[in-house]
């Protein structure tokens, strides 16, 4: 009772802040950006892209971060299977998920002819409390790509204690979690570093009350936050 009481109360100051927030030039710049590239997948130059983008590699940026990707800049997974996700491109056929570890060294290249990918790690032997690195780009075009996002494999001891305290909380919520219960449970998974999952709690929420304007300025304000680094 008391967490479900310090996560409602961490809601609450979360919507008291969010209107300021969402009234910073940053959080205009981030939002504007994101927006305006997802808009333009929709009718898209892949050939000018690309020159684009190596023009962009020969004066040393590295490539253009082209592919849009709806995920926290770094997160640390708890369970052993994750799906990553990105924006789709009209005219790609096939896309290249690539995986490597702090080294640079690659774990995990793989085509694919969808917008997500769902890996189960232990099939990879992925180290736990290591940063791994991700990215996506274009098959056939590999500097079309997204930027690059770090997760974290959680230890088995960090496991244990989020699922006893995890589960404390959905006891709490009884069988049915409501909007509002979700929208406490993605206060928790913030807390704990956990975005994929607050993500998905989020996402829950507003789906289920679309029309609630606080439940959408949480989800809001919490997408700046993935897309900023500002967690």
């Amino acid at each position: 009772s008391n967490l479900r009481k310090r996560l409602a109360d961490y809601v609450m100051d979360e919507i008291g802040s969010a209107d300021n927030l969402m009234k910073s030039d940053d959080y205009h710049k981030h939002m504007s950006i994101t927006g305006s590239v997802e808009r333009s997948l929709d009718n898209i130059d892949l050939e000018a892209m690309e020159r684009q983008a190596d023009r962009e590699k020969e004066i040393g940026f590295g490539g253009a971060d082209l592919i849009a990707i709806d995920a926290p800049k770094k997160t640390t997974i708890m369970n052993s299977v994750a799906e990553f996700n990105w924006q789709e491109i009209k005219g790609v056929d096939k896309y290249t998920i690539h995986i490597t570890d702090r080294f640079e060294r690659e774990v995990l290249t793989k085509e694919i002819d969808q917008n997500s990918f769902s890996v189960n790690f232990y099939d990879y032997n992925l180290d736990k409390d290591v940063y791994y690195f991700w990215y996506v780009s274009v098959s056939g075009k590999p500097v079309i790509k997204s930027e690059e996002f770090a997760f974290r494999l959680m230890t088995d001891s960090e496991v244990e204690k989020v699922q006893a305290e995890v589960h404390g909380v959905l006891e709490s919520f009884g069988d049915n979690i409501s909007p509002a219960e979700n929208i406490m449970l993605a206060a928790f998974y913030q807390e704990k570093g956990l975005f994929n999952e607050a993500l998905q709690s989020y996402k829950r929420a507003t789906d289920a009350l679309p029309d609630v304007e606080a439940y959408a300025k949480l989800y809001s304000v919490f997408q700046y936050k993935m897309k900023s680094g500002n967690y």
